[in-house]
């Protein structure tokens, strides 16, 4: 059964605002977004020039531990990979997962359907539905979760 908030949730949240005001604070909403895709973007472009950078590594250690390696001239995305791997080394889950992640062993999320897949999925338009068309609905759902099953 819906809460007196879902409920609310359904309704107009702005009735007192007209459609041009709407519009408005909607074209305010886009260049907001649109600025911080803008924003992402250039972030993303930098971190990959410096990690493809050869020449901002400036400890030693990391640089002599990736010779070892057989890596003579790293990146800094090989650098950080080598700290992430220490701090991961000596319990840091979060550096744990970061390498795990990069090394390509991420965990896969699978999702198992079941039924019959031949018949195609039901689809109902709730936006054209009253509240209390909505409340009659989720009342009938709740209704047949709780009927138990005829022994067949």
């Amino acid at each position: 059964m819906p809460t007196p908030k879902q409920l609310a949730n359904l309704r107009s949240f702005t009735p007192d605002q007209d459609r041009e005001a709407a519009r408005i604070n909607g074209a305010k909403g886009g260049r907001v977004y649109a600025e911080n895709v803008k924003r992402r973007k250039k972030l993303t472009e930098a971190a990959k020039w410096l990690l493809g950078q050869k020449d901002i590594i400036s400890d030693d250690d990391i640089k002599d531990k990736l010779a070892e390696l057989g890596i003579e001239s790293a990146t800094n995305a090989e650098a950080l990979m080598l700290v992430a791997l220490r701090k991961a080394s000596k319990g840091d889950v979060e550096a744990l997962k970061f390498v795990r992640d990069t090394g390509g062993e991420a965990p896969k999320n699978a999702v198992e359907l079941s039924g019959d897949l031949d018949r195609p999925v039901a689809t109902m338009d709730l936006t054209s539905m009253t509240t209390e068309q909505l409340m009659a609905l989720a009342a009938d759902r709740g209704a047949e979760d709780e009927q138990p099953e005829a022994d067949e």
